[in-house]
């Protein structure tokens, strides 16, 4: 299997695609190939259907599948040199997300910030107060912050599409990120790293994983009964600002959306917002 995964690996990386498609690529062929074997006879169109079938019938979303779909295409197509297997495999049809997340409202991010622990918790302050995505602020680290100017720099490498730019630091993230710093005697150069086997801090990030269980755990100990992600604290801070006034455009900004369209999600309101709306039926004279 690694004859077939090594050249894989090393047109992905040739590609410079983002280290996460790279990881979802070389899983999704490794899966491919555990399957059919080494076989390379059963490297062809109807066994690429048949493998995506399965997957389809476990119950996983279409978009999940498509991603089988690109890895499987990207492989076939640049690393065996066999686009034609790929040619008229069809790929699920697109479908739009039609849940709209849930918001917490500020007094349940309070409520959150209140019930986390003292690392956990500035984690999620500084996604609050900056909209930064989980992978931008869990890769934070000291020389992005720009306290004389206010700002953190989002390098390339950790931004989306690998676009890097500014989000506002504040005062008041500043002596937070400065007096957690002290606490957890970091020894840098990352904000927010993980422990090692030993406990010790590692010189890597917090994974998603890790960082997502302790906002799961500090959901619980507040009492707040809505589904909540990193991701989620992002929309927070988004749609809290959008409600005090903020225009789209400044917005578009602030959460480093190529496009206006991105940042219009965020003009749907809160449920406990629109019960305040009143209703045309209520206005009518008596």
């Amino acid at each position: 299997m690694d004859g077939y995964l090594g050249p894989l690996m090393r047109d992905l990386e040739l590609r410079d695609l983002q280290p996460s498609t790279i990881q979802q690529y070389n899983r999704s062929v490794r899966r491919f190939l555990k399957r059919v074997g080494c076989d390379e006879r059963r490297f062809n169109a109807d066994e690429v259907r048949s493998f995506l079938l399965e997957m389809r019938a476990s119950g996983l979303a279409s978009n999940t599948i498509n991603c089988y779909h690109a890895a499987l295409r990207f492989w076939f197509s640049t690393t065996l040199g066999r686009p034609e297997a790929m040619v008229y495999v069809p790929r699920c049809k697109f479908r739009r997300k039609t849940a709209m997340p849930e918001i917490p409202t500020p007094n349940e991010v309070v409520a959150l910030l209140a019930a986390a622990d003292p690392f956990s918790r500035t984690l999620f302050q500084t996604i609050y107060a900056t909209g930064m995505r989980s992978r931008e602020v869990r890769n934070l680290r000291v020389e992005h912050i720009r306290s004389a100017e206010g700002l953190m720099r989002i390098p390339p490498e950790f931004g989306k599409r690998r676009k890097s730019r500014n989000v506002p630091l504040g005062d008041t993230l500043l002596g937070l990120l400065r007096a957690h710093w002290k606490r957890c005697g970091l020894p840098g150069p990352h904000l927010f790293p993980a422990r090692d086997g030993l406990g010790r801090w590692a010189d890597r990030p917090i994974c998603s994983g890790h960082a997502n269980e302790r906002l799961h755990c500090a959901r619980i100990a507040a009492g707040i009964p809505k589904r909540l992600t990193l991701h989620t604290l992002r929309h927070a801070f988004a749609t809290h600002l959008l409600e005090q006034g903020v225009d789209l455009r400044r917005l578009q900004v602030l959460l480093g959306h190529s496009s206006i369209m991105s940042t219009q999600f965020y003009t749907h309101l809160r449920t406990d917002i629109l019960k305040e709306v009143p209703s045309p039926l209520d206005l009518l004279p008596v």
